[in-house]
């Protein structure tokens, strides 16, 4: 019975949520071609995470390094709207 209800166009699975076991993800690519594979965002929030804390001091230097960036274009745009509102004065 569960069978003829898979294999009805009727009653065709649109979405299965996973947990990014690439096994169960290639069986569904497989069996369920035409269905959307979502993964569950407790298991995604879980990858982001673990990798937060192993990247956090590459990001933390990234984040420093752009921000130290755009000071430096900041007092360049002032420097250069010093310069031009004395010229239009």
């Amino acid at each position: 019975m569960l069978l003829d209800l898979l294999n009805s166009k009727d009653y065709m699975l649109k979405v299965i949520v996973t947990d990014r076991d690439t096994t169960l993800m290639n069986v569904v690519a497989t069996i369920f071609p035409k269905t959307i594979a979502l993964l569950c965002h407790f298991y995604v929030g879980k990858n982001a995470r673990a990798k937060c804390i192993t990247n956090f001091t590459f990001g933390l230097n990234y984040l420093l390094a752009y921000a130290k960036q755009l000071i430096q274009i900041n007092k360049l745009l002032f420097i250069l709207f010093i310069n031009l509102s004395r010229c239009s004065l």
